[in-house]
C-alpha cells in the first residue's frame, strides 16, 4: 500500500516514538508547521523534507517518489544491515529463537 508523505511522516514519528513538538524542536520549525505537513495542509520544500527524513530515519528518495511501500522507506544503519544480513543467513528455527529473544527483551524493557 502506498502512502502520502504526511502519513509516512506521521508513521515514522510513531515508530521513532517522537512527538510533533520534539520534531519541531529538532528542525527549528513550529509544531503547527509539522502538523500541517502531516495533515497535508502544507508541503515542505525539499531541504526541509530532507531534514525530516534524516531525523525520522527515512529514505528521502523513497519518500519523494510518491510514498513508496512502507517497508522500503526506512534507512537502515550499518548495524541494522549487518543484523538483517546475518538473520537471513540462519535457519528458520534460529530466526524464531532470535524473534523470541527480541520479544522477551522488549517485554522486560517496558517494566
Amino acid at each position: 500500500m502506498t502512502r502520502d508523505i504526511g502519513t509516512i511522516l506521521k508513521n515514522a514519528m510513531e515508530v521513532q516514538g517522537l512527538k510533533q513538538k520534539e520534531v519541531a524542536a529538532a528542525t527549528h520549525l513550529s509544531q503547527n508547521t509539522i502538523s500541517n505537513y502531516i495533515n497535508g495542509k502544507r508541503r515542505s520544500d525539499s531541504e526541509t523534507l530532507l531534514m525530516l527524513c534524516d531525523i525520522l530515519k527515512l529514505d528521502f528518495r523513497a519518500v519523494v517518489q510518491g510514498g513508496m511501500e512502507e517497508d522500503t522507506i526506512y534507512t537502515l544503519t550499518k548495524q541494522e544491515s549487518q543484523l538483517l544480513s546475518g538473520y537471513r543467513e540462519i535457519t528458520a528455527e534460529e530466526q524464531n529463537n532470535i524473534l523470541s529473544y527480541v520479544n522477551f527483551l522488549k517485554d522486560h524493557q517496558a517494566k
